[in-house]
């Protein structure tokens, strides 16, 4: 899992070439949108509003060995909802 904390904007997530977007998911109270990498669809990120731009919370396998437990985007989403609160508006 890593948090990222940028200024582009959903906007911008939503009109990048190599995003896929999944769909929109609220992050407690904030608006934000679930994707992928069109190169790496074995990570999900988490995106959501913030006021320098927005935060994104991507959850992925380092490696195909040994066992996995969970889906990326239901890791994300759970990880985006935790740390929000504690998070810049």
């Amino acid at each position: 899992m890593t948090l990222f904390s940028t200024s582009h904007t959903l906007y911008e997530l939503r009109t990048k070439e190599n995003a896929v977007i999944l769909g929109d998911t609220p992050v407690n109270k904030r608006q934000g949108l679930v994707s992928r990498e069109r190169l790496d669809p074995g990570t999900c990120y988490v995106s959501f509003d913030a006021q320098q731009g927005m935060f994104e919370v991507n959850a992925g396998w380092l490696s195909d060995e040994g066992t996995r437990v969970g889906e990326p985007c239901q890791i994300a989403q759970q990880f985006a909802q935790a740390l929000e609160p504690h998070l810049p508006k």
